[in-house]
């Protein structure tokens, strides 16, 4: 997914595992643990951090067939960040944009991957 670090899985139960992620970047080493729970039967996960930064945030991501080989996500989120004061609007908005842009570019990096693995695969 464009990032240097290393993932543990722990898969508690056939729908339902622990990821915890070691990301190294810009001289700092960042560990996220997070609980995913798989509904396969409705193309939909869910994400929620266990470990700072961001703790208690939690995600839900849903496959959409649009027919033929093509597909899109949907996604819904609350965001919890821990701070002394509430952010001013402006501050709002430009987290935010942060979180847009590099959320949008990891999953962009995830499909890339997946669709170099499918190709791998067809004859």
């Amino acid at each position: 997914m464009g990032l240097d670090g290393r993932r543990e899985i722990e898969r508690l139960d056939q729908d339902t595992l622990i990821l915890d992620d070691t990301i190294f970047a810009d001289g700092r080493t960042v560990r996220k643990r997070r609980l995913i729970r798989l509904f396969p039967e409705l193309l939909m996960l869910t994400n929620t951090r266990l470990s700072s930064p961001n703790k208690h945030s939690q995600f839900i991501y849903q496959f959409v067939d649009e027919g033929g080989d093509g597909s899109r996500l949907e996604f819904t989120g609350a965001q919890v960040n821990q701070s002394e004061r509430r952010p001013t609007p402006k501050k709002l908005k430009a987290l935010v944009n942060e979180y847009t842009r590099v959320d949008s570019g990891l999953w962009v990096n995830l499909a890339r991957a997946m669709e170099k693995d499918l190709a791998g695969r067809r004859p």
